[in-house]
């Protein structure tokens, strides 16, 4: 707030602490006219006082961080990181009590990026939990961040640029039904763990759940395979090959577009679903063939 502001709600201050005696006086001295006079105009000073209240808390200047002159709508990915982010990852990315710290991640551009249009970040509270959701910012806002949260490691990797022909399908199947499946279910319709490490600092719970990659984009794939958000661990270019990742990420867009053949896929949630149906639908249609059967051969036989 400006000095201007000051001085104005000082004024206000005053005036309000010289009614206020001169109201008590007023209607110790005449209950009727003058204090109700004298009330009148203490409450129409309060309505004053109110909606001054309320322009100048809708007209105050935003903090701005030091070397960063604009005071409006942010423009550069500094200014963006400055007022979403570093109240609690710290004005350099140096992690304060309230989030973790930004820096020493290898993949660091494409953890920003990953948790950015995933809508898992910014968050409104320290204390909430980490949630898939609509990103908060346009593409070209999100690419600035990122391009300002990069300059906090010198040297890190750039952002995964997967390339879906060069991927294998057949390998991709292999490789995710291997390492993938155990969290993701064997169709990537996602699924819980009883474990894991946090998704937040002061989160604290021992169940997770594991989302789906049915409507993920092969960069976010691709980016939370090389950054390992929350409970999934980092797989770096020793364990999957950029070719490994593109035969993934093309078995997993395979599962979404492949032909059902017209049958019910049953939620999409694996041969358990299905073993299900097999033992109570089909056995329980076996059952009661087979009393229909038995009531049927009874009523025939001679009394």
């Amino acid at each position: 707030m400006g000095a201007v502001d000051a001085g104005l709600f000082r004024g206000l201050r005053g005036l309000v602490h010289s009614l206020v005696p001169r109201a008590r006086r007023a209607l110790r001295a005449d209950p009727s006219r003058r204090g109700a006079r004298a009330l009148r105009r203490l409450a129409a000073l309060g309505l004053i006082a109110l909606g001054a209240c309320g322009f100048f808390t809708g007209h105050t200047r935003r903090y701005v961080p030091p070397g960063i002159q604009s005071v409006g709508q942010p423009v550069s990915g500094q200014e963006w990181f400055q007022r979403d982010c570093a109240f609690c990852h710290g004005n350099q990315g140096q992690g304060t009590p309230n989030g973790p710290a930004l820096t020493g991640h290898e993949q660091l551009p494409a953890l920003t990026d990953f948790m950015l249009r995933t809508g898992r970040m910014p968050i409104a509270d320290p204390k909430d939990v980490v949630r898939l959701g609509p990103p908060a910012y346009p593409s070209a806002v999100i690419s600035k961040i990122v391009a300002y949260v990069g300059t906090f490691n010198e040297g890190g990797n750039a952002l995964p640029q997967p390339d879906l022909t060069a991927g294998n399908l057949a390998n991709g199947q292999e490789l995710f039904q291997a390492n993938c499946a155990a969290c993701h279910s064997a169709t990537g319709i996602g699924g819980t763990l009883a474990e894991g490490k946090a998704v937040s600092a002061s989160e604290n719970r021992t169940g997770f759940q594991i989302p789906g990659l049915l409507k993920s984009t092969p960069q976010e794939i691709a980016e939370a395979m090389r950054a390992g958000p929350g409970t999934m661990p980092v797989f770096p270019k020793t364990t999957f090959s950029d070719a490994d990742v593109n035969s993934i990420i093309r078995y997993v867009l395979f599962m979404r577009t492949q032909n059902r053949g017209g049958a019910t896929d049953l939620g999409r949630v694996g041969p358990v679903a299905e073993g299900a149906v097999a033992w109570i639908v089909g056995l329980g249609l076996l059952m009661f063939l087979a009393r229909w059967i038995g009531r049927t051969v009874h009523e025939k036989k001679p009394h």
